[in-house]
């Protein structure tokens, strides 16, 4: 166990908000707390960029550095 809390508490852990875009070949994700935070990050970035809420897949991510399944 990594750690526990109510999936809320630990999305607002890492962040509400996603962004991710394609880089170097593979999907990249950057966690902000804001869709303002968010948004202007996205706005720097070239080519296909996603912004969208997070959820326990990207917890999963952001604790153990490594994807669902892996």
């Amino acid at each position: 166990m990594v750690e526990l809390d109510t999936p809320a508490r630990l999305i607002k852990k890492v962040g509400k908000v996603v962004v991710e875009y394609f880089e170097t070949g593979e999907t990249k994700d950057v966690l902000f707390e804001t869709r303002e935070e968010a948004m202007a990050s996205a706005a720097k970035l070239a080519g296909s960029v996603k912004i969208r809420s997070s959820n326990l897949e990207d917890v999963f991510l952001q604790l153990t550095n490594r994807r669902v399944g892996e």
